[in-house]
């Protein structure tokens, strides 16, 4: 069959706006349609007749849903499994009945997401479709005549549908978590229009002049001109207060074939503005009426906002804003795809709003229609991508070239008039060619300069730095100079392929001051720190019993049951909550650092939301289903992720009782009218009483927006005669906006030595065994890395992302492998630590120990162990880790401890540990009840210790 060519006019369709029609212009075609899914790829597009449905499915849905491909059997752990698959032709045909009231009109089909179709209406061909990220529009107007007819689509997702190789990493197709699913979702329908109607429609804000420009496409099908009346008229539909412009009536004359048409329609100097927080919209009409053609309406959405860029801040309307944003893969795991509805993504945004967020990009995806919509209401800032993540050409001709461009034209038709949708880039982490990428950029943005645009999100992984055409960046690091330094990075946390023992966090004392600076002053554009955080957590079995729908969980069993068999039910529960506050620490951490960096735009984290593909990277503080894991709350995630953060700036978290304790008080304040004056209330009180030991106020006037300062405080602090763990909780007088910081006060010349009858031993020797078996003491501190075989490495923070994508690629890149660990589970209330103050998580105060720790596999040990601190592995890997555990062996007494804080002893916290370890081994306390033999001490220390077979998972970022 000789292929045709769709008409371009309608190729370019807006989707809704321009699509409106009255219930009786447009066929529903949602319901049961006939089905054949050609599992051997027998039927080409030329043999549309012979195709033998032999099922039926009712749409709009997947195959996935509706249960229909192969069942699938095999599975792993490296992402959420599906329980159907299918890639290939799937030919979908419905009865239709065309009434004779549509007679010379216009006829359309509409198509809200799908993937490559082709269209047939009985046997002729109209067309097909590549376009994936925006809705599929397909003029029906010479084949259907009235009365019945058979409408054929076949949705093609296979290898040869016609889109390059390089799109099915995306988002917006790679299984990982969206899947590359079959079907028809959203909207489906076939809509008549007259022969004289709007065939685009798009809305222009003008803030200045509180006016909209409707820049308007109006088709003619008619052989001779026609005069055409247009009425305007809109309204303030989402606000407490009303407001209606005045009506506009305007007359054109359009040719045969169309025009376009500009009209500026006044909204009026008391028109409302669009923002985050007060997120006005108004309802435009467009009508048209001319002689002898049926009447239309279209409507469009706006709100009234100018979103630009000055210098290195993003504004709106004029006034500085920063942006809290998560990113977004596409985690839906009861559908496998984007909700199609307004509700679910009022869901969506309204969980992240009680998070404190205000932003949204979506990692190589664009949502549905139903999203910006939704964020509109909401006052959220989107940055919608193209499909990719990959590689771009130089030639603008390149098949994934023009891939691009019609898919970013696409979008730009059908989402480009939401107020929402401010921020776009080319794909994420993109490679390639740099002109490549320019050419794109500036083609889109000449089509549609309503938004703004980042050449690709993260591309080159930073190292290239500002390239010239993009009007952001968004980055983890903003070029490459002095990257052994951390200089030009803008997140605090890497793998330990991309930042020298995973980036500042875990490299550099801990400390409230840092910040990145130094990257954003690389550029003098906008500059949004890019995936922010990525610290996992141990796995959640609640979560489970929710996956009803078409993934199965099989990856989250496996690591579940894994754990359970090793450690049990009761010590899984506290390394999942060990581990999430250790999380969350890390993010308020990475966040804090954004907060403080006074010309930075923004950050997107990764993640709020787990991400269940990718080797399965559990990094969230809600699940997959946006549910919290009870890991925090909204008011505790908020005192540090919100629109005003009073922030503490000092050189440590631990002090001694001699020093003053000394920091500044800064003020992250975004709010919608800035805060010009403040009082910090602060307080410091004892964490575990809460007992409040000093208190005060710092007053400030004048305050910029932005980071402003506050002021400093200095406390001394000689009424500490013991070791303390207090909590610095600073509140903004007669707000809500409050935060809080641990802090820790030791004793300088409190001298605790090694009681007289302990031995400090730093090595397995057979005089620590004679020792033990004569029935005294010993303390085993063994050197930093001494027993590499039978040990893991020394980490502070949780492991990036997983383990077992990372492992690989630093593998493969001869760079270190990052220790792999989650911090570490504390017996908090061990009489241990009198002197040495902790929770039951690895808290600031383990930042050094953990650094010169060597936690020991303790797998091949059969016996238990009195064991006080431990180390919590990766779910890939499993080990049972001992940090600080104690024995008996023989008649004698053990304590281990595999932090090497003899080589710490610059640091106050590895002295402070070796103080509460020396007062323990000297008192009563010290009396271990479980017992290991000298064979079982020696097997922990000479034996080999087994590490299951971890499979790579691939990156194409590297």
């Amino acid at each position: 069959m000789k292929m045709k060519r769709l008409n371009c006019l309608f190729l370019l369709f807006a989707c809704c706006a321009a699509l409106m029609a009255q219930e009786n212009r447009r066929i529903d075609l949602s319901g049961y349609w006939k089905l054949f899914i050609d599992t051997q790829q027998k039927y080409s597009v030329e043999q549309v007749a012979a195709v033998p449905y032999n099922d039926t499915i009712v749409l709009p849905a997947t195959l996935d849903e509706a249960q229909k491909g192969e069942r699938v059997t095999w599975q792993n752990t490296g992402r959420l499994s599906r329980k159907y698959s299918f890639a290939g032709r799937a030919w979908y045909q419905k009865e239709i009945i065309i009434p004779q009231s549509w007679e010379g009109e216009v006829k359309l089909l509409h198509l809200e997401r799908t993937k490559v179709t082709h269209v047939w209406v009985d046997e002729h061909y109209v067309g097909n479709s590549l376009l994936i990220a925006s809705s599929q529009q397909y003029d029906l107007t010479p084949w259907l005549s009235t009365g019945v007819h058979q409408l054929t689509i076949l949705v093609d997702n296979g290898a040869t549908c016609g889109l390059p190789e390089a799109v099915y990493s995306s988002h917006q197709w790679s299984d990982e978590t969206q899947t590359n699913w079959n079907g028809i979702v959203g909207q489906l329908f076939v809509a008549a229009k007259p022969a004289v109607d709007v065939s685009k429609l798009q809305a222009y804000s003008h803030v200045k002049e509180r006016s909209v420009e409707l820049r308007t496409t109006i088709y003619n099908t008619l052989d001779e001109p026609v005069e055409v009346a247009v009425a305007i008229y809109g309204v303030l539909f989402n606000s407490a207060e009303t407001h209606a412009p005045a009506p506009q009536d305007i007359k054109v004359t359009v040719p045969p074939g169309g025009g376009e048409f500009v009209f500026n329609y006044a909204l009026g100097a008391e028109a409302k503005l669009w923002n985050e927080y007060t997120p006005n919209l108004y309802r435009i009409q467009v009508e048209l009426s001319a002689s002898g053609v049926r009447r239309t309406k279209h409507a469009v959405t706006v709100g009234l906002r100018q979103f630009v860029t000055q210098g290195r801040h993003l504004t709106m309307n004029g006034t500085r804003v920063f942006l809290r944003g998560k990113h977004d893969g596409c985690v839906f795991p009861l559908t496998g795809y984007a909700p199609t509805n307004v509700a679910d993504w009022m869901r969506y945004f309204d969980i992240l709003r009680t998070y404190g967020f205000n932003h949204v990009r979506f990692h190589s995806w664009c949502p549905l229609e139903a999203a910006f919509e939704a964020a509109d209401l909401k006052g959220f800032y989107l940055q919608a991508e193209l499909p990719l993540w990959g590689a771009v050409e130089e030639n603008p001709d390149a098949p994934i070239n023009t891939f691009l461009i019609r898919e970013g034209k696409g979008i730009m038709d059908c989402f480009g008039n939401h107020a929402s949708f401010v921020g776009f880039a080319t794909g994420n982490e993109l490679w390639g060619s740099i002109e490549g990428m320019k050419g794109i950029t500036r083609t889109l943005r000449a089509y549609d300069g309503r938004h703004l645009y980042a050449l690709g999100s993260n591309f080159n992984l930073g190292w290239l730095g500002e390239q010239g055409d993009e009007d952001f960046i968004v980055a983890c690091r903003v070029g490459g100079q002095n990257d052994a330094s951390f200089e030009p990075h803008v997140r605090s946390s890497f793998s330990f392929t991309d930042a020298i023992d995973g980036g500042l966090l875990n490299a550099t004392y801990p400390n409230t001051r840092m910040n990145f600076d130094t990257g954003v002053s690389n550029t003098n554009k906008p500059v949004i720190g890019h995936e922010t955080g990525q610290f996992q957590v141990y796995p959640n079995s609640c979560e489970l019993k929710k996956y009803t729908g078409v993934l199965y969980p099989h990856n989250l069993i496996s690591f579940v049951e894994r754990t359970n068999r090793k450690h049990g039910i009761a010590k899984s529960e506290q390394f999942f909550r060990a581990s999430g506050a250790l999380s969350l620490l890390c993010y308020k951490a990475d966040v804090e650092m954004s907060l403080r960096t006074e010309e930075l735009s923004g950050y997107q984290m990764l993640d709020i939301q787990d991400f269940p593909g990718q080797g399965t990277a559990l990094v969230g503080m809600l699940d997959s289903f946006m549910d919290s894991k009870g890991l925090t709350t909204p008011e505790e995630f908020t005192a540090f992720n919100a629109e005003v953060v009073p922030l503490w700036l000092a050189s440590s978290y631990t002090w001694y009782n001699d020093e003053t304790l000394s920091g500044e008080v800064k003020l992250f304040n975004y709010p919608e009218h800035a805060l010009t004056d403040a009082v910090v209330e602060w307080k410091l009180c004892e964490r575990v009483s809460g007992v409040v030991r000093q208190s005060g106020s710092l007053a400030a006037t004048n305050l910029s927006r932005g980071l402003a300062r506050i002021g400093d405080l200095q406390l001394a602090l000689s009424g500490y005669v013991h070791p303390v763990a207090l909590q610095l909780e600073l509140r903004v007088s007669g707000t809500n906006y409050a935060n809080t910081y641990p802090l820790w006060v030791y004793p300088r010349k409190a001298s605790v030595k090694k009681p007289a009858d302990v031995t400090l031993f730093t090595s397995v020797t057979p005089k620590l065994y004679k020792h033990l078996v004569a029935g005294k003491k010993a303390l085993l501190i063994p050197t930093a890395h001494a027993y590499p075989n039978q040990t893991v490495g020394g980490l502070f923070t949780s492991d990036y992302w997983n383990y077992s994508m990372f492992k690989t690629i630093s593998e493969n890149a001869k760079k270190p492998v990052s220790p792999g660990t989650l911090g570490y589970l504390i017996a908090d209330e061990h009489p241990l630590f009198h002197l040495f103050p902790t929770s039951t998580h690895s808290d600031w105060q383990w930042w050094a120990p953990a650094r010169h720790a060597s936690p020991l596999i303790m797998d091949n040990l059969d016996s238990e162990v009195g064991m006080i601190v431990e180390g919590i592995d990766n779910v890939e890997r499993n080990h049972k880790l001992g940090l600080l555990f104690e024995c008996k062996v023989g008649k004698g007494k053990l304590l281990v401890c595999m932090a090497d804080v003899l080589s710490g002893s610059a640091y106050k916290e590895c002295n402070q540990l070796l103080k509460a370890m020396y007062q323990y081994l000297g008192s009563e306390a010290f009396n271990p009840q479980l017992e290991l033999t000298v064979e079982e001490i020696n097997l922990l220390f000479t034996g080999t210790a087994g590490t299951p077979k971890i499979e790579g998972v691939r990156n194409v970022s590297y």
